[in-house]
């Protein structure tokens, strides 16, 4: 029977994805859209928008009123929410939801050479497993991997692009292949997920909106700005090293050049979607991008 999809909550809103899936999520004229956001939020949203206020602990209970009547959760809280996300899984199973949408929108979880290196990873998949055990209570699932947030990332240096000084932090050759995605297409892809339940059902589905290089990204940037950027070479493996050696010294810190060298190093670390998974671009109906047109809308914005 065609499970159909048309109350969602979103939690996480006012953050930087949960703002791209609520937009895209408004731009639906068959969805009803609801905010749960914690009383203490600074977020504000518009006038139009139901907003339903919730304990900043996430009570069970609270979250299982506010679950109810709603075919679809989506999760946008940060990545350090994984007992908060299992509350959710809970409340959402007792409310009778259909969908549920967890907070991963990262890289390549099933490959293990990523997984072995990102210790996010493991409460991720401590969460993917939660979900397959509740699948026979009618629950399912969608876990939506876009590579880093190529917009964002680029905007705010974690992608070791520095805009405001032209330099950029160059990993092994930099001419490793990597998978990425803007905010707006992620946004674009949850929606996608909702309007297509059955063919996302209970699994990753993994998108991008181009793979590039990071020279590539140079050659991108030398051209809009006009002048030749300052470009510091690092080996990768020299990198996670010492990314390592200081994470079990309490610095997390090191996790963005631990999640840079994973991504733009030169031994496969799954970072190209395409060579080792099914593209799911086509069936969510997802705009053909270009890293040009990206990089010059993120240096004109």
């Amino acid at each position: 029977m065609a499970q159909h999809i048309r109350s969602v909550i979103l939690i996480g809103a006012g953050g930087n994805v949960g703002t791209a899936i609520l937009s895209a999520l408004e731009d639906d004229p068959l969805l009803t859209v609801t905010v749960l956001s914690r009383e203490n939020s600074q977020s504000a949203f518009a006038s139009h928008i139901k907003v339903i206020d919730i304990h900043p602990d996430y009570p069970l209970q609270e979250l299982v009123q506010a679950f109810k009547g709603q075919d679809a959760v989506i999760s946008a809280i940060t990545s350090s929410g994984t007992g908060v996300q299992k509350l959710m899984i809970t409340a959402a199973v007792e409310a009778g939801v259909k969908r549920f949408i967890p907070a991963e929108f990262g890289g390549s979880p099933t490959h293990p050479r990523a997984r072995d290196l990102l210790p996010m990873f493991g409460a991720q998949e401590d969460i993917i497993d939660l979900l397959r055990s509740q699948q026979s209570t009618g629950m399912s699932w969608s876990a939506l991997a876009p590579g880093p947030f190529f917009d964002w990332g680029l905007r705010n240096g974690l992608l070791a692009f520095d805009l405001a000084v032209q330099k950029a932090v160059i990993y092994d050759s930099g001419a490793s292949c990597w998978s990425a995605t803007t905010l707006s297409t992620t946004g674009r892809a949850v929606v996608g997920i909702l309007k297509n339940p059955e063919k996302t059902a209970n699994r990753h589905v993994v998108i991008q909106s181009f793979s590039t290089t990071q020279m590539d990204v140079v050659s991108e940037l030398e051209r809009y700005t006009g002048k030749k950027w300052d470009l510091q070479q690092v080996r990768s493996e020299d990198v996670i090293k010492q990314a390592q050696e200081q994470i079990s010294k309490g610095d997390y810190s090191a996790v963005v050049k631990l999640i840079q060298a994973t991504i733009y190093g030169s031994e496969d670390r799954g970072s190209d979607f395409a060579t080792h998974l099914n593209l799911d671009n086509d069936m969510l109906g997802l705009p053909k991008e270009s890293l040009g047109e990206v990089v010059s809308s993120v240096l004109t914005s």
